[in-house]
């Protein structure tokens, strides 16, 4: 029986051999299974953090979006100002030459009316003056009115007088004719 024993021996040898080999590969497969496990732990993990980033890249994107867009409303907001700027700027230089132009408008006027004034000032002194020589020759002119009164009244006395004196003189003369 020794060949038989031979024969199983190495059978025997051949079964321990494929125990290994078969504990070998199932050692294998476990870590390979582990491994897998890892790896598709690994590839779910990274299916969730490209998830996450794929969201938080649309959340920039959108963030990105929004401040581009809240920029383009400050860029308009502040071009618009600085027209509206410019347009109060023109509008201030208009106004001011208005106003100078106004002010010096009314300093002409005003000398024209202290001008004005001071004439109206020698003028009324003129007018006084004149109704004073006016009140003067007024008086003067009745003066002379009843002096000329005065003086018609005594040529009609007078007149009266001598129509008298020549109707005596009349009657002397004819007196004197009848007695020569």
């Amino acid at each position: 029986m020794p060949a038989a024993t031979a024969s199983l021996q190495t059978l025997n040898s051949k079964l321990v051999k494929s125990r290994h080999c078969l504990h070998t590969v199932n050692l294998k497969c476990d870590s390979i299974k582990t491994e897998c496990e890892r790896a598709r732990q690994q590839v779910q993990d990274n299916d969730a953090s490209l998830s996450a980033l794929a969201e938080e890249e649309q959340a920039l994107k959108r963030a990105y979006v929004e401040q581009k867009l809240a920029y383009e409303r400050s860029h308009a907001d502040k071009y618009a100002k600085q027209q509206q700027l410019k347009q109060m700027r023109a509008r201030k230089v208009t106004v001011t030459k208005e106003r100078d132009a106004a002010a010096n408008a009314l300093a002409s006027r005003r000398c024209d009316w202290i001008k004005a004034h001071e004439q109206h000032k020698r003028v009324d002194a003129g007018a006084q003056q004149l109704s004073a020589k006016l009140e003067v020759v007024e008086k003067a002119k009745e003066e002379c009115r009843r002096k000329s009164q005065q003086h018609k009244d005594e040529v009609t006395k007078y007149s009266a007088l001598y129509d008298e004196l020549k109707r005596e003189l009349d009657v002397i003369h004819a007196s004197a004719a009848a007695v020569v």
